[in-house]
């Protein structure tokens, strides 16, 4: 059997056993372990899985990466993105669509604590959509701006996708960190546009709130 099938069966069986709710990092390092074996040979397989994991978490270019993950913890526990989306909903909330333009915003400075887009849709999600949900926001466009909120934590630094990158390629760190603020601020900039002329389009998509004492 030739290594693109090898490769394409590794992968069926981890989406399977992701499925049957395995770990992933389990499910990951079976099939891994699976394939390689299946390629090359036994022995190599087993001398990576002998070194691979020490080699990872001894490398101290990747400790920042708990460390971000940490910080959105303690951001969300602090509940952190509760208080980003109700100050942002003071400035825009009486606006046509202003709790999708708060939901954009609070994603933004949300990335830049978390570092990961992941954590910023999961936090905001929880906070915003019940909230777009209970005003008479529609489905898709709750769902979408946060979706789309939520893609900031790659570009906005921290990000743990430019850590990573910068890691990969041997780039500077800081150097990404700070050719990632135009872009992640321009893709705010750009949601926000998108939103307000979503809700200029189709005004029954979203309806203005309140207007905060």
């Amino acid at each position: 059997m030739d290594a693109p099938m090898i490769g394409f069966i590794c992968i069926a069986i981890m989406l399977i056993m992701i499925a049957f709710r395995a770990p992933i990092a389990l499910s990951m390092a079976v099939t891994g372990f699976v394939g390689f074996a299946s390629i090359v040979a036994f022995q190599p397989a087993v001398a990576i899985l002998d070194s691979a994991p020490f080699d990872a978490l001894s490398n101290y270019s990747f400790s920042p990466i708990p460390m971000f993950i940490l910080m959105g913890v303690f951001a969300s526990k602090a509940r952190m993105s509760q208080e980003l989306f109700n100050g942002a909903k003071t400035l825009f909330g009486s606006w046509r669509g202003g709790m999708a333009l708060a939901a954009v915003t609070s994603c933004g400075i949300f990335s830049a604590i978390s570092g990961s887009s992941l954590a910023t849709a999961a936090s905001m999600s929880r906070v915003a959509l019940p909230e777009m949900k209970r005003n008479g926001y529609s489905v898709s466009l709750a769902t979408g701006t946060l979706a789309a909120g939520g893609t900031l934590g790659i570009m906005i630094p921290p990000s743990i996708a430019l850590l990573l990158y910068a890691l990969i390629t041997e780039q500077s760190v800081g150097d990404m960190f700070i050719a990632g603020v135009i872009p992640g601020l321009l893709g705010l900039a750009f949601y926000c546009l998108a939103v307000a002329v979503t809700v200029w389009l189709f005004p029954h998509l979203a309806t203005p709130g309140e207007k905060p004492p």
